[in-house]
């Protein structure tokens, strides 16, 4: 078999590129992702994926600085959540719509040249998502986020509907009709007056056969299963799911965090301080780089430790009388 090697060393350095920015994408590093993607682009300028990924990264860079990706771990702690929130940055925001941009022309012109390009339709459905999802969080534009996500699920209908041999080309359908579909009822019907349906089972069965089938995606599909099945319940399997992840991705210590919030939802409290005592360990020892953790987090963390060690506490008090 031939190796990268047999390709050139230009090949060879954006595949390694590539494999790590993944790594640190899926353990939610952005900023390491962001180094390692940009590496990989400049190798592969005409690859719709290389732009799609440098774009994520960028993306979920911001939301996680501005709060949106972490941990619903210490929702309940006043003190962790009356911190000071960071806003918007407009030199970062150009940034990722620059970015975006690019990439959707780079989208189009290969699908000028080579037609149905399952790549390129693929990535320009992603693109569009991520374009929807900037303009909810971050623009604060939510029909346009709407419209955003429909031209993002039907041009993933399009591509399941072409290569049906390709699960991960529905994730973006999936995710679409999920996030519709959960929109509450009386502001599900007003936007279904401008043409916006979706459906919350439907979306659930292509996102989860995304993760069991999937190739590309199916890491991604696992993450956002996950936070459906916390949504949806029941919390032990939402829990398991985390757990799961956390095994697969060691450096993300948001997942751990959420499979013990999880537990002490499902009343395995027992199994929730365990797990918040090893992350709260490998915080303080920096393994794993855990100690990129804040300040803020790792004091919440300790102020979770520490009432759950007074409920199981007192639990065995209860017990011994």
């Amino acid at each position: 078999m031939l190796g990268l090697a047999s390709f050139g060393p230009g090949l060879a350095l954006a595949a390694g590129d590539r494999a790590a920015g993944l790594d640190h994408y899926l353990n939610r590093e952005f900023g390491l992702a962001v180094a390692a993607f940009e590496r990989h682009l400049a190798n592969e300028q005409d690859s719709p994926e290389a732009h799609l990924l440098l774009t994520k990264a960028l993306l979920y860079q911001e939301l996680d600085r501005l709060g949106f990706v972490g941990t619903r771990a210490f929702r309940g702690d006043r003190e962790y959540r009356s911190a000071e929130k960071p806003k918007p940055e407009a030199r970062i925001s150009r940034r990722i719509l620059d970015a975006l941009e690019e990439g959707r022309q780079t989208c189009e012109r290969v699908l000028v040249e080579s037609g149905e390009d399952r790549q390129a339709l693929h990535s320009l459905a992603q693109f569009y998502l991520v374009e929807a999802t900037y303009e909810y969080f971050i623009a604060k534009a939510y029909f346009k986020a709407l419209a955003s996500g429909r031209q993002a699920r039907e041009l993933s209908y399009r591509v399941g509907e072409l290569y049906p041999d390709f699960p991960d080309g529905l994730l973006v359908a999936g995710f679409q009709e999920y996030i519709v579909g959960k929109i509450p009822w009386a502001l599900r019907v007003m936007i279904a007056m401008r043409g916006y349906g979706g459906s919350k089972k439907k979306g659930i069965e292509l996102v989860e056969r995304v993760a069991q089938e999937g190739g590309e995606n199916r890491n991604e599909a696992r993450i956002l299963l996950a936070v459906i099945y916390r949504w949806e319940g029941p919390p032990e399997e939402a829990a398991e799911a985390f757990a799961s992840l956390a095994e697969d991705f060691p450096r993300a210590y948001m997942f751990p965090l959420e499979a013990a919030d999880l537990y002490e939802s499902a009343r395995e409290k027992a199994m929730a301080l365990e797990l918040f005592e090893e992350v709260s360990r490998k915080q303080k020892a920096g393994e794993n780089r855990f100690d990129r953790m804040s300040e803020r987090m790792a004091a919440a963390l300790g102020r979770r430790i520490e009432a759950l060690e007074r409920a199981l506490s007192d639990k065995r008090r209860r017990t011994a009388r």
